[in-house]
């Protein structure tokens, strides 16, 4: 009797255990069908995590594909590995051309890819402004679907912010005439989350704030189901100038910019800083649920007030500007990491030398904050200077994303180097000074170009090996 309690215990926990698995991967499924635009596809998917690894395989037998991955964007990056190295189509921005055979497939040995990075990451603020800031549900899907194909689990997700932005600053007293006099026109919210603009082609009616919050719904639900780690904005500390209407005292410094536009910013050791930078994530989460990592550029080519290099005070307040933005962010959600781009560390690095933004960084956790690399591309073949984790030295041993930028402003950057955007990581991952390195990634200001190269670096960041061009 107890033996046959046993086994008909084993035999619920593996049904459980199976239908749990199917519903994990019901996304993957979907996509697979999407496009491949057929119903019925013989495919096996397997979520299987191995410790401190991202990866998939496949192999075919008896006419089944099957495909093992530690998440669901890594099962559909296996999946897209076996349509392009069986010659059966590719997905890219021009179209879709993958067609799975109509007779059975024939089998194949297994094939293991393990990606030398934790995480893939994709996309740039200003993404948002020259490709995507009319793109509706239907688009959005797409996207995603090219995303996971190509391996990307960590995208910027910045759709909405404006709406929750509103909720928040209207609780604290400005009133929708003051707040839309500041709000920009879609195709420019990129400069003004920024820092740059403000008050151009606007306002942005209500009717645009609620699709962009329902947009969002579906983008971050999408992403989720697929195991992408989206990140989300944070306050930067732009605000409208009428804030002064209700904090008189407040300090606010007007931002210039290219010789015409302007914005106005506040210092993240205004107390107010704080407080709208926590209301923003706590209002956020209501509407979105919880995101573990939060976008927050509060000096992206800004000339910052400090003192003059060799000045304790000068490390004193950047230490502490740090620490305030990080604070805004934690006390919100304790476990989220702060995300900052790193355009400046090769941009501007008269302002920010190695002392400055080890002391920006110093009071913040190691694992609470993910610097991204930017453009790695602009250090070696436009600027030619010193790669950003070397003159850094790793980072000061926080996270850090190794990226690319080719596209500059909606241009495609002639240079050709194909090898380097191929090999270009090898030399970070070889380096001494690698650090913590713990994503692979681009940054493009423009989509919808030069694929051959959006192939080649999406593939190169699951290879540790060169690739031969």
């Amino acid at each position: 009797m107890k033996k046959n309690i046993f086994f008909l215990l084993l035999c619920y926990l593996f049904i459980e255990s199976t239908l749990a698995h199917a519903q994990g991967t019901i996304a993957v499924r979907e996509l697979i069908q999407r496009v491949s635009r057929q119903s019925e596809i013989p495919v096996s998917l397997k979520l299987k995590p191995e410790k401190n690894s991202t990866y998939y395989q496949y192999e075919v037998q008896k006419g089944i594909l099957r495909i093992q991955a530690s998440d669901n964007v890594s099962l559909c990056r296996g999946f897209y590995d076996y349509i392009k190295d069986n010659h059966l189509g590719m997905y890219t921005w021009t179209g879709n051309s993958i067609a799975m055979p109509s007779k059975e497939l024939p089998d194949l040995s297994v094939k293991k890819t393990i990606s030398p990075f934790a995480n893939h990451y994709y996309f740039n603020v200003c993404t948002y402004g020259y490709s995507m800031p009319y793109w509706d549900w239907e688009r959005w899907e797409q996207e995603i679907d090219w995303m996971a194909l190509h391996g990307i689990n960590m995208p910027l997700a910045l759709v909405g912010y404006e709406a929750i932005i509103a909720r928040v600053w209207k609780k604290m007293g400005l009133t929708d005439e003051e707040i839309n006099h500041y709000f920009v026109g879609p195709a420019h919210l990129p400069w003004m989350r920024m820092g740059n603009i403000s008050g151009i082609d606007g306002p942005l009616n209500e009717d645009w704030h609620k699709k962009q919050i329902a947009l969002q719904h579906q983008i971050l639900d999408r992403m989720r189901s697929l195991d992408m780690k989206p990140i989300c904005p944070g306050f930067p500390g732009f605000i409208p100038r009428a804030f002064k209407r209700i904090h008189p005292e407040l300090e606010i410094v007007e931002t210039q910019w290219g010789g015409a536009f302007s914005n106005w910013m506040i210092s993240p050791q205004e107390p107010l800083f704080k407080k709208i930078g926590t209301a923003f994530i706590r209002e956020w989460e209501k509407e979105f649920g919880k995101c573990d990592y939060y976008l927050v550029d509060s000096f992206n080519e800004m000339d910052i007030p400090f003192p003059e290099k060799g000045n304790p005070k000068r490390y004193e307040m950047a230490a502490s500007y740090g620490k305030s933005v990080y604070e805004s962010i934690r006390k919100a959600n304790a476990g989220a990491v702060w995300v900052m781009q790193g355009w400046m560390f090769g941009y501007q690095r008269h302002i920010w030398d190695y002392k400055t933004l080890g002391a920006l960084v110093s009071k913040v956790p190691d694992d609470k904050i993910l610097l991204l690399d930017l453009a790695v591309d602009y250090n070696k073949h436009f600027w030619h200077s010193e790669v950003n984790w070397e003159y850094y030295k790793g980072f000061y041993n926080k996270q850090w994303v190794y990226s690319v930028i080719p596209n500059m402003g909606g241009k495609v950057g002639m240079t050709g180097i194909l090898d380097f955007y191929a090999n270009g990581h090898l030399e970070a991952l070889s380096s001494p000074n690698k650090g913590n390195l713990i994503a692979h990634g681009l940054a493009p200001e423009g989509i919808e170009n030069n694929e051959v190269l959006y192939e080649l670096v999406t593939d190169a960041g699951w290879s540790n090996h060169k690739i031969n061009t």
